[in-house]
């Protein structure tokens, strides 16, 4: 048997029926393709877990009660999905944290998974079945459900690929995967083919919203190929490796406190190339761009200038870079 894929489709992806119904789609055109066990890690359908907890602050705030309510959410999303899947004529089967089992430890609302069962999900991939698996979710030692905190079940999605030893883990999303900078300010800016593990972190931490980051990081740390992916177009995404995007520069990253805002360059070693401060000041000098100082950090170089030169200054080293 081929080694697995696992799929993860968050929230928005599962709004409502027809989304639900794209979704199954998709699981089936890529079985269909790859001809190997694919395993779907699923979040709760759009704005359910929110509206739940806002309920609950009608009433006295337990963690474990909270968890318990959170979690219902995902359950409602596998057993739609095995549903849809079965309409599209594709054999399915539906899974919980107690099912497998999914084991964790740690605290309510932040638990942390140790194992994956997969006895049972090896069972349906040899009949044949594609597996629907509740993501955000595990059970502790005491037998009780605990909630992984927020990313989780893109969390979820990468340690059971750890434990199927799979080719690779794609989370679908809203986007198409991870941009060159930010399309609202940099209009040329394009979806990068990859990325490593290291570079989107980097990125993370220059502020800029990785959704996924909990996942990158145990990625990173077990070898889990991850691909992130658009829900609604074809396009491949971007993939998150081990191998940088190829590039000097393989993204650049704007942000702002009042008085001052930084550019940074993500890339595999930015920091330790010489000539790459120069080809910034002398950019600048050109554009007319005040760049105050340069800061380095591991796979970035930060540029900081006035605030209101910062978009003009993004947009500039992106037509330098790309």
């Amino acid at each position: 048997m081929k080694s697995p894929l696992v799929l993860k489709f968050g929230g928005s992806s599962l709004a409502d029926s027809s989304k639900f119904f794209h979704a199954a789609s998709k699981i089936a055109a890529i079985k269909k393709k790859e001809n190997r066990p694919i395993a779907c890690v699923l979040s709760a359908p759009a704005d359910i877990t929110d509206d739940l907890l806002k309920i609950s602050k009608a009433f006295v705030q337990i963690p474990r009660e909270q968890d318990a309510l959170a979690c219902v959410g995902e359950q409602i999303s596998a057993a739609l999905m095995a549903m849809a899947l079965k309409k599209l004529g594709v054999p399915a089967v539906s899974f919980n944290a107690f099912q497998l089992p999914i084991e964790a430890r740690g605290k309510y609302q932040k638990a942390e998974i140790k194992s994956v069962g997969t006895e049972k999900i090896k069972a349906a991939f040899s009949k044949g079945k594609t597996v629907l698996i509740t993501g955000f979710q595990g059970i502790l030692e005491n037998s009780d459900i605990a909630t992984l905190g927020r990313g989780g079940s893109d969390l979820s999605a990468a340690v059971i690929a750890k434990f199927l030893k799979a080719e690779k883990c794609f989370l679908f999303s809203d986007v198409r995967g991870v941009y060159s900078a930010n399309p609202s300010i940099v209009s040329s800016a394009r979806p990068l083919e990859k990325i490593s593990y290291d570079e989107l972190i980097a990125l993370a931490r220059e502020g800029c919203e990785v959704r996924q980051l909990k996942s990158v990081i145990y990625a990173k740390k077990e070898g889990v190929k991850l691909q992130l992916a658009s829900s609604w177009e074809k396009s491949g995404g971007t993939l998150i490796s081990n191998e940088n995007s190829g590039r000097e520069i393989s993204c650049i990253n704007l942000s702002y406190s009042p008085n001052i805002a930084r550019a940074a360059l993500i890339g595999p070693n930015p920091q330790k190339n010489p000539g790459l401060k120069k080809a910034v000041k002398d950019l600048c000098l050109k554009k007319k761009i005040r760049l105050f100082s340069f800061s380095q950090a591991k796979n970035r170089l930060i540029c900081f200038c006035r605030p209101c030169d910062a978009d003009k200054l993004a947009r500039e080293l992106h037509s330098l870079f790309f």
